[in-house]
């Protein structure tokens, strides 16, 4: 089953990453039926926080000892950026279409959405989604809200190269784990709060978690299949029991330890999640995930105006299910288009080696 894979590829992470990104979407689903109205998929907003660490720790395997000067952190740059700027650019201006489809059904129709058009979507958080500044400066609810992982997650891949370029990554980057850490604990009790004004500071603390994740790596050799499964088994009840209450942080310590056991290849979890269906799953999981938010809105519209007597208001259980089937279906379906036509048309052009486009592949986690 891995036998023709690149020996560069973790395709258990990769795996990881596509659930994560299902979870998301799941999440994100309005319908309020057992597919996403439960107490683990209400608590994943953290699988966000597995996505930075899991950042964390491929960016640094990969380039903790490559970025030697400045012409090496601008290529860095220049590759995390084309891996996630082009499908990021596609769905801001879809969702600028959104926007303009709103206002002509407001002055042509009287509609008016819960959220008006070009009131959260204005002017200055475009150019903030622009320029990849949102996840810090903008309304997180403007435009493609899950975006504003993409945001900070950009930034925080800069400073890892400045401190990387510095020779000092083990202590700037422990620096940056102890003081996030203190901030969160300081002025948020330790939760991962969504929309809030510190999301750059969440993302810093996990990321820096899968770089000491990457410093003591061969510690998985150690594991056994019933540790990993144990470390899933705990992360799967603190997602339920901690999520949402105080220190809800320390849910990326046990992220960390699951990327570690995720390490070790020969482990079962690790052996189930190298099937092809999982390893996909993760393939286009940024799609996925940048998509998702998108298509609901879609669907939402089709099934309010187009097939009104199925209207999201008055849902009986099954066309809630429905729903829900049919927006995570299509998310998928559009994810493989926008995956292919978009992701690696830009992916395949990069001048670099088969075995770093691999690897550039695992390194790009989408956020919320």
């Amino acid at each position: 089953m891995t036998s023709s894979q690149p020996k560069s590829m973790n395709y258990a992470l990769e795996s990881m990453r596509g659930l994560c990104a299902l979870f998301i979407v799941l999440l994100h689903d309005r319908a309020g039926n057992f597919l996403s109205d439960n107490a683990f998929i209400n608590n994943s907003h953290v699988a966000v926080d597995f996505f930075f660490v899991l950042s964390g720790y491929v960016i640094s395997l990969n380039y903790a000892h490559r970025i030697k000067d400045w012409i090496a952190l601008r290529g860095f740059l220049f590759r995390r950026l084309t891996r996630i700027y082009p499908l990021h650019l596609f769905v801001l201006l879809v969702f600028v279409g959104i926007e303009c489809l709103k206002y002509l059904a407001e002055i042509r129709y009287g509609i008016v959405a819960n959220i008006p058009a070009f009131t959260a979507s204005n002017l200055e958080n475009f150019v903030l989604n622009l320029f990849l500044l949102h996840g810090v400066f903008a309304d997180t609810q403007a435009f493609n809200p899950p975006s504003w992982s993409i945001s900070v997650e950009f930034i925080t891949y800069a400073g890892f190269a400045l401190a990387v370029l510095t020779r000092r990554t083990g202590l700037i980057i422990l620096v940056a784990l102890l003081a996030s850490m203190a901030f969160i604990l300081r002025f948020h009790n330790g939760l991962l709060e969504d929309g809030s004004s510190y999301q750059l500071i969440r993302c810093i603390w996990s990321f820096a978690i899968g770089y000491f994740v990457f410093r003591f790596q061969s510690v998985s050799r150690h594991l056994g299949s019933l540790s990993q499964l144990a470390i899933f088994a705990v992360c799967v009840l603190g997602v339920i029991y901690l999520s949402g209450r105080n220190y809800e942080m320390f849910l990326s310590l046990l992220f960390g330890l699951m990327v570690l056991s995720l390490i070790n290849r020969d482990l079962v979890v690790s052996r189930m999640l190298q099937l092809r269906l999982f390893t996909y799953l993760g393939a286009i999981s940024y799609s996925v995930y940048m998509l998702h938010s998108m298509v609901y809105w879609f669907t939402t519209q089709v099934f309010r105006f187009v097939v009104p007597q199925f209207a999201p208001e008055g849902w009986q259980p099954m066309e809630s299910i429905v729903f829900t089937v049919l927006s995570v279906s299509l998310t998928v379906l559009a994810a493989h288009v926008t995956y292919h036509a978009i992701e690696m048309r830009f992916y395949t052009r990069r001048a670099a080696k088969p075995q770093r486009l691999e690897l550039d592949r695992l390194a790009s986690a989408p956020g919320e």
